[in-house]
């Protein structure tokens, strides 16, 4: 009898104690491994190393797209809970009454790019993007010469994340709620990693927002925070199959 109420009272304190690891959440802060913009009226220019990245409307006298990846390949992430895109704002607040609007796109397969070596020249080799191209000489965007700015051919159509700016708004930290799915995505499968592209709209005149880029410090540049559920502890597993160990011990 104590056998079975010791075996009982073990079973329980494993079943606790293996939820709460299981249950258990991490939150991992990860830094951009390529950040850039694209400028349309400068479609051959590459910012890879420029300090800032540049988000304004179209119809603004230079119309530039933001883009930024990570790297999650060191990752497990079996189940993604939360994710958010940390930027500063390093100025450019719209005057007026303008509010900008800033959408995130996850950025389509067969778009890979990098950020390029260059601060706001021309670039000189196959891996400087640019508003024309995904590469000073590579293929243009899927989408053409646009800046990856075409919806469901440069990225994919459903924004993943979005933030309204307006002339209220001082420099610092903004923070933008980002799809779990997407990063799930990500995580279950690196070539579906291709990045995000900010892409900004505005009512009442145009304008746009510059944020402090990775080539400004690590410390100040984008960052990705993203709550996971991790794979469960060896060690929890192996007590899981502690008590019926027991059992056939016992027997």
């Amino acid at each position: 009898m104590r056998k079975s109420i010791t075996l009982m009272m073990l079973v329980a304190m494993v079943v606790v104690f293996a939820g709460v690891a299981i249950g258990k959440a991490d939150l991992v802060t990860v830094t951009p491994d390529n950040d850039s913009c694209l400028r349309k009226d400068r479609d051959t220019n590459n910012y890879g190393l420029t300090n800032v990245i540049r988000v304004f409307s179209e119809g603004h006298a230079s119309t530039y797209h933001g883009l930024v990846h990570f790297d999650l390949s060191s990752y497990s992430m079996p189940t993604v809970q939360s994710a958010a895109l940390r930027l500063y704002k390093h100025d450019a607040t719209p005057g007026g009454t303008t509010v900008l609007t800033m959408n995130l796109y996850r950025i389509k397969k067969g778009n890979e790019w990098v950020e390029g070596t260059k601060d706001a020249a021309g670039g000189t080799n196959n891996t400087d993007v640019c508003w024309r191209r995904r590469g000073r000489y590579s293929p243009e965007w899927l989408g053409s010469a646009n800046g990856c700015g075409v919806s469901d051919t440069d990225y994919h159509a459903t924004s993943v994340g979005s933030i309204q700016f307006d002339s209220s708004n001082a420099s610092g930290w903004y923070s933008i709620d980002i799809s779990a799915a997407c990063i799930q995505a990500w995580a279950d499968d690196s070539t579906e990693n291709v990045g995000l592209v900010m892409i900004a709209t505005a009512t009442g005149g145009e304008d746009g927002v510059v944020f402090r880029s990775k080539d400004y410090s690590t410390a100040w540049g984008p960052q990705l925070d993203i709550t996971y559920t991790p794979e469960p502890a060896t060690m929890t597993l192996l007590l899981l199959g502690l008590p019926l160990a027991l059992r056939r011990r016992r027997k």
